[in-house]
């Protein structure tokens, strides 16, 4: 093994805190981040840690192959989709960095919903093209909003919408929030119900694989209606794809924004297996973004390098996925 070597994969993690690293004697390596996963392990063979800051996937099967890798550190909440713990016991600590991005994610969906709303991506565009329009949007202020998943992000973006813009609050969660009642907000029996009560739906949820996958199909976006807006900053596979791209084509809903994608990097439209790129400016795709604002991604590497150096020190991470 590389005496404490941690492989940083993407672009986001600041110099100061792999200075902080380096000063306490470990390794950094830095590679990009949407690399496969026979590459990710031949990068990691011999490693002592790893941070994944990029888009790869990291299947499972990937840490038995890893003897040396002592640490390994999702940078964000949603490490099920992208680095599943092993099932098995292991010598690897599973860290993430909770909510560091919360805010930053909840910006970017009010961004997105706007965008959506007052058609601005769509108006810019058209207006560059010669296509001059001033016909009237419909608005955020005093509409309604379903939020589905009411973790930290669906919180603050529930609180942003209903500070700013006066917007009524629906919401579902898993579990019973009966604390949000007080705040006026309406809490919906299940996410068909939500659909059928609102105007916009953001999702918020956690993906977990194998569990709620397609949680919106057709029955819900035809619920959500012909003038509904759907906003995923959560993960791409929690939405069916041929569902939704039949939904925009008969006009069962009027928009939909994703800041994710089912394949990271995004594939051109033309080769867009799921057919839902070529429907700009009724269908906008991010690059997975919403969380990168710099003061966010400075939290998430400053609680991973305290997870990378707890472990180093031979304590508990502060931050460690519970299973």
């Amino acid at each position: 093994m590389d005496e404490r070597r941690v492989v940083i994969t993407g672009a986001t993690f600041p110099s100061d805190v792999v200075a902080r690293l380096t000063k306490n004697g470990l390794s950094i390596i830095t590679i990009p981040g949407d690399l496969g996963a026979d590459r990710v392990r031949a990068a990691l063979a011999g490693a002592w840690g790893y941070v994944l800051g990029g888009s790869e996937r990291v299947p499972k099967q990937l840490w038995s192959t890893l003897p040396d890798l002592r640490v390994a550190c999702f940078l964000g909440t949603g490490y099920h989709a992208f680095m599943p713990p092993a099932d098995e016991p292991t010598a690897i600590e599973f860290t993430y960095t909770p909510y560091a991005n919360a805010s930053a994610v909840a910006e970017f969906t009010i961004a997105l919903m706007l965008d959506l709303t007052r058609q601005v991506t769509a108006r810019a565009n058209d207006t560059v093209a010669g296509r001059w329009h001033e016909d009237a949007t419909s608005s955020l202020v005093n509409g309604r909003l379903g939020i589905a998943g009411m973790g930290n992000v669906g919180r603050t973006v529930a609180r942003m919408a209903s500070a700013a813009f006066g917007t009524e609050i629906w919401y579902w969660n898993r579990s019973a929030r009966p604390e949000l009642d007080a705040l006026g907000y309406r809490r919906a029996d299940s996410i068909l119900q939500l659909c059928s009560e609102v105007e916009m739906l953001t999702l918020n949820l956690n993906f977990e694989p194998g569990h709620n996958g397609g949680t919106i199909g057709a029955t819900e976006l035809k619920a959500l209606g012909s003038a509904g807006i759907l906003v995923n900053t959560a993960r791409a596979e929690l939405v069916d794809p041929a569902a939704l791209r039949e939904a925009l084509l008969q006009d069962c809903i009027a928009a939909a924004a994703f800041d994710v994608y089912y394949q990271e990097p995004t594939p051109t439209p033309a080769d867009d297996p799921f057919g839902l790129l070529a429907l700009t400016p009724r269908m906008l795709v991010t690059p997975h973004c919403a969380y990168l604002t710099h003061e966010a991604a400075h939290r998430m590497a400053e609680m991973a390098a305290d997870n990378l150096l707890a472990v180093a020190a031979g304590v508990p991470a502060p931050y460690r996925v519970v299973r």
